[in-house]
């Protein structure tokens, strides 16, 4: 069977385009899963999460940040299982703090203020969990009672 030329060329083009939008949503799908925020189940709360994976992204945390909405959070992920201390040093908001081993939330601290501007650093208070963790997600100040979270709840990647 013999296809005229302006059927070659509807297929030619149709075939382009269908190239185009698989390399579009391939490319856009590469981009979500390099991306540094991600998302998070808490209970029945879904928050956007940004990803602290290294020791530069440790250290800054959310520090210098003006402030967090309901649905964010920073996930803080170890290689390995430690007692990270944390403490609010250049914070301009109050955090609660998940310490959660694997996906189980194994302690938590609420409501922490941030160290005044002019405060004595060298004195501030350094926050653990009570046991090893291997993930860290600082949520806003309030978000513990408002969810009611306790201790064994649940915490769920959402793809």
């Amino acid at each position: 069977m013999k296809l005229n030329k302006l059927q070659l060329f509807t297929n030619l083009y149709t075939s382009l385009f269908v190239l185009f939008i698989l390399l579009f949503f391939g490319l856009v799908i590469v981009e979500l899963k390099s991306s540094n925020l991600n998302k998070v189940l808490v209970k029945n709360q879904v928050f956007i999460v940004d990803l602290a994976k290294n020791s530069s992204e440790w250290r800054q945390g959310l520090s210098g940040r003006d402030k967090l909405a309901e649905n964010e959070a920073m996930l803080f992920i170890f290689p390995d299982y430690r007692q990270p201390h944390f403490w609010m040093k250049d914070m301009n908001f109050s955090l609660d703090i998940l310490w959660i081993k694997d996906t189980e939330i194994v302690d938590f601290d609420e409501n922490l203020s941030p160290l005044p501007k002019n405060g004595d650093i060298l004195g501030a208070e350094k926050f653990s969990p009570d046991s090893l963790v291997n993930k860290v997600l600082e949520v806003p100040a309030g978000t513990v009672d408002r969810l009611n979270i306790q201790k064994g709840d649940i915490i769920k990647p959402i793809i």
